[in-house]
């Protein structure tokens, strides 16, 4: 071999290092780049990093945003993302403040004075001339929800069926305060008479401003037979306006399989609750159990007789340490409702 030949080998060898230390660092460079760039989530195919629901921190207030439909079933749908949740911060306040779905009995008394925004019922909706109120009563007050409730309800039916459907409010509102109110004693008697196993007030319906006993303006009871057609049609039509009777409302067992039935006994409870009570054929307690059941991913639903409206509610147990962090779904319209002993009660509403 002569020395020209030995040299184009040494040179060709060391190209061959430099080839071979380019590629290796060539590689190195490449993977350097792919970690990265699936650091930053740049690859189109890499899945997102998809934190625990409910895990969330934010606290919007009530009735927020558009609603939006959500999952009742037990599991989510594969098809749609994780629902956007929010969290509600409630107390021991929130859980026994009064609203339409608190529960009051004997072993859970609600002191009348907590009542909330209370209107005499006679004074609320002035007649024009020559025009007789809508409902009448002796001097009664009632929450005014529950009351402009009442007040359309009665006007549906006495475009049906005239003056002989005009109701009479015998006793809504049993205050602690007073023991009689424009001649009328609204007292223990009342609540004793009303719900027939009450004993205080304070046991009763009446006493949170959302319950009411009615007759007919003429004196007749409900359960007349001459009323018939008017009181089918009340009780047919009532829940639409978000009432239920006391039948729905308690099951209170006076004999082996019956249930006390105060065909004149009322109780505002809100119309998707009333619609999902009555549908079911549900007292006020078995309702109770049945949202016990429920959660945020299984929820109770319900559509209004017109289509316009349905409802999605759940319930969500009180956390023992006196707060609890209720989910509800982002951007929806909602309402929280505690019962005033173990939960909270969620419905969301959705139009069409």
């Amino acid at each position: 071999m002569n020395s020209r030949s030995g040299r184009s080998q040494n040179i060709r060898h060391d190209y061959m290092k430099i080839y071979g230390l380019t590629a290796a660092l060539c590689v190195v460079v490449a993977l350097a780049v792919t970690v990265t760039a699936l650091q930053l989530g740049g690859f189109s195919g890499g899945k997102p990093d998809v934190s625990d629901p409910f895990s969330g921190n934010s606290s919007p207030s009530f009735q927020t945003g558009s609603p939006q439909s959500s999952e009742t079933g037990d599991t989510p749908s594969s098809d749609l993302p994780p629902a956007a949740i929010d969290y509600i911060e409630c107390g021991q306040a929130e859980l026994e403040a009064v609203n339409p779905l608190l529960i009051v009995d004997a072993a859970h008394p609600f002191d009348p004075k907590n009542a909330k925004d209370l209107v005499t019922i006679k004074t609320t909706e002035p007649p024009a001339d020559g025009e007789k109120p809508a409902v009448y009563t002796w001097s009664n007050q009632l929450n005014a929800a529950a009351l402009t409730a009442l007040q359309r309800l009665q006007k549906e039916m006495i475009t049906n069926f005239g003056e002989e459907s005009r109701l009479f409010v015998n006793i809504s509102y049993t205050s602690l305060l007073t023991d009689d109110q424009g001649g009328l004693n609204i007292g223990l008697a009342a609540a004793k008479c009303s719900d027939r196993n009450c004993t205080e007030p304070g046991h009763s319906d009446h006493a949170t401003g959302y319950a009411l006993d009615m007759r007919y303006n003429d004196g007749k009871y409900l359960s007349d037979v001459s009323k018939n057609e008017q009181t089918a049609f009340l009780q047919s039509h009532c829940a639409s306006y978000g009432f239920v009777q006391s039948w729905i409302l308690k099951g209170n067992v006076v004999a082996p399989g019956k249930v006390q039935n105060d065909s004149w006994h009322f109780r505002y409870v809100g119309v998707p609750h009333a619609l999902y009570m009555t549908v079911n054929s549900l007292t006020f307690d078995a309702y109770m159990e049945a949202l016990r059941a429920t959660n945020f991913n299984k929820r109770l639903t319900v559509v209004s007789p017109d289509n316009s409206m349905s409802y999605e509610i759940y319930f969500i147990a009180a956390d023992a340490s006196g707060a609890t962090r209720v989910p509800v779904p982002a951007g929806s319209n909602y309402t929280i409702s505690g019962n005033g002993v173990d939960g909270f009660i969620v419905t969301v509403s959705i139009p069409g």
